[in-house]
């Protein structure tokens, strides 16, 4: 199918190169109270109902509620009239522009910009020239985000499932041209489809294909000069957050054995982040104090799994480096964030959260590659610090997750409870229950189900240690797709 922008001189009288987009009228998030378009010429029962409710609703149900069910028969319609792909990625922006991005608004405070980008009637034509790889990641979006509404094996589940399948599989399509073409294989557009490729198959529950997207991503950054040449270029931003995040945060979900970034590449890791945010750039999903420990955890893990595996013990100085990782991360002030014009109470929240979950996975992670002593006895000083940390980080989650600051950055802290249930009995997982089901609902991405399907499986095999949970590597992320904002010609 050939892109509408592309067309010949019918798309091009319609003025999508060169004139505003007419058909999109652009209000402010929270403020549409119906939209009206045009009807097929032969209108279906359906569609009549559907006016009649209108009409019959105008002074009863609220303007949300009505806006909603306009809105569902309309983008159903739109997306079975895609004889243009255009009218389905306009679906898309219509629809995230609405339900999505004024629930993304309160991240703002907290000076997010992972989840935020605003979708806008120039970047909607602008996007419309890019390659399917990147237009189809937003549509895929917008059906994740509706697909949730509707329980699984359901006839309107199975049908927005089947059209995320053909999105995905012009992404693919279009992208194995890109990567096949050698003036467009090394561009940034194609490592940012990579991702989008990455993202999209998280959200659809697909765990084993990640690590390759992964690879495949670091081999063009590396020969586009690697991650510092990268990380001084604003243009390039984008990717080097998505590279971090997938390769840090997945490590922490991998077997020791099976980690994504070799330790000998982490060493070089702390020097990068300052390189980073000295132009002005912070990982503000996940602050980089927390990052630098984290990555210093995962290379003990990774060393440690490597000498066990060569019938070696671990490194008599690795369980000195793993007291002074718990000791940074013990003393370090939630006041040391980077301000925000957020109430505090949110930016120390965040912190809080942060601070207690890292703690509970260093000392998890590094009992189970038996660098530190491991012992359920309450009476043991860890086992006891972990147990109190427990409580609190239960507590964070289960007041946070409510508050739509948060709501979107207690993933991974919800991994870590998650793991630490497996002692804490049938109470704390019921918590971790629920919050996935309520954290799925509400972002759409079914890796947020599947970790809970990981959970389960671990509660119930007998085994208890960190890395028991994960028999091959995993990466769970609430984001459906990635900002591809900085990657559209201006």
């Amino acid at each position: 199918m050939a892109n509408p922008t592309n067309a010949k001189d019918k798309n091009n009288s319609q003025g999508y190169k060169t004139q505003p987009l007419l058909f999109l009228r652009w209000l402010q998030p929270g403020t549409v109270k119906s939209r009206e378009f045009k009807p097929r010429k032969s209108r279906s029962k359906k569609q009549k109902e559907v006016e009649e409710k209108k009409n019959s609703d105008d002074n009863s149900s609220s303007s949300s509620e009505q806006s909603e069910e306009i809105v569902k028969s309309t983008r159903f319609d739109l997306i079975d009239l895609a004889g243009k792909d255009l009218n389905t990625l306009k679906w898309a922006f219509e629809y995230l522009h609405e339900f999505w991005y004024p629930k993304m608004l309160p991240l703002k405070y907290l000076h997010v910009k992972e989840y935020t980008h605003q979708v806008s009637p120039q970047t909607f034509q602008a996007l419309s020239s890019t390659p399917y790889y990147i237009q189809d990641a937003m549509v895929c979006m917008a059906i994740f985000q509706q697909r949730a509404k509707y329980k699984e094996g359901d006839a309107q589940s199975k049908a927005l499932l089947a059209k995320s399948l053909d999105a995905r599989g012009r992404m693919l399509r279009s992208l194995s041209a890109d990567l096949s073409d050698p003036e467009k294989r090394t561009g940034n557009m194609v490592i940012g489809g990579i991702f989008q490729l990455l993202y999209n198959d998280l959200a659809r529950g697909i765990s084993d294909g990640w690590r390759y997207h992964f690879a495949a991503a670091y081999k063009i950054m590396r020969l586009k000069g690697g991650l510092q040449a990268l990380a001084e270029k604003p243009e390039t931003h984008l990717l080097v957050r998505a590279f971090l995040h997938a390769g840090v945060v997945g490590d922490t979900t991998s077997p020791p054995t099976e980690q994504a970034l070799a330790p000998q590449d982490t060493t070089h890791f702390e020097t990068f982040i300052d390189i980073v945010e000295d132009i002005g750039y912070v990982l503000t999903t996940y602050p980089a104090f927390f990052f630098v420990q984290t990555m210093r955890i995962n290379q003990l893990r990774a060393m440690t799994a490597d000498r066990i595996q060569w019938g070696l013990s671990p490194d008599p100085n690795a369980r000195t480096q793993a007291f002074s990782i718990l000791n940074d991360i013990k003393s370090f002030s939630i006041n040391e964030t980077k301000g925000t014009p957020s109430p505090m109470t949110d930016s120390m929240l965040l912190g809080q959260s942060f601070k207690t979950a890292l703690y509970i996975f260093c000392v998890l992670s590094l009992q189970s590659v038996s660098i530190l002593p491991s012992s359920n006895d309450d009476s043991d000083p860890l086992a006891h610090i972990v147990s109190y940390e427990a409580e609190t980080l239960a507590a964070i989650i289960e007041n946070g997750l409510p508050n739509p600051k948060l709501k979107l950055l207690l993933l991974w802290h919800l991994t870590v409870l998650g793991v630490d249930a497996v002692n804490r009995g049938e109470t704390r997982r019921d918590l971790v229950r629920r919050c996935a089901y309520d954290m799925y609902t509400y972002t759409g991405s079914y890796s947020v189900w599947h970790l809970k399907e990981v959970l389960e499986t671990f509660w119930a095999s007998g085994k208890t240690r960190w890395d028991d949970c994960w028999d091959k590597p995993y990466l769970f992320s609430p984001a459906t797709n990635m900002d591809s904002s900085s990657l559209i010609p201006k």
